[in-house]
């Protein structure tokens, strides 16, 4: 399996071998599926590329998958399952990570989620979130002229 920048959020996804060879960068249309709790997020050969956080597992399915997951997973398909609500207890969690660039910016990532059930048993609430920054350093050249 190849995970290939097709630009900024997006990636191309390659699963055994299987492209449309249209173009290396970027396809007509996809041939592995990417699917976050069953929705497909594949469009135009480009999968997005997202901040998993929170996730219960990832499924790696050798293809073909098309009578699954339609025309769009012929290599195979990647599946990302979210981390449903407990309905009989409450938890929370909070993750942070940062750092810095020499003469540059400040990274950081601040992750968290709260799970409540509402009706015991019955009903719950699962609530997950981010906040990223990157920074960097950039050498503008051109306002060293003289």
């Amino acid at each position: 399996m190849s995970f290939i920048s097709a630009g900024p959020g997006t990636q191309f996804l390659v699963m055994r071998g299987v492209a449309d060879g249209s173009n290396p960068t970027y396809s007509n249309f996809s041939a592995t599926g990417f699917f976050v709790d069953d929705m497909s997020t594949s469009w135009a050969g480009t999968q997005p590329d997202l901040h998993l956080y929170d996730i219960e597992r990832i499924e790696v399915l050798n293809g073909p998958q098309g009578t699954t997951y339609g025309a769009g997973a012929m290599a195979g398909a990647v599946r990302c399952v979210t981390n449903k609500p407990d309905l009989n207890n409450f938890s929370a969690g909070v993750d942070f990570s940062g750092g810095s660039i020499a003469n540059g910016g400040e990274n950081f990532t601040y992750e968290g989620f709260f799970n409540a059930p509402l009706i015991p048993g019955k009903l719950g609430l699962r609530v997950s979130a981010f906040i990223d920054s990157r920074g960097g350093f950039i050498n503008n050249l051109l306002t060293t002229r003289v």
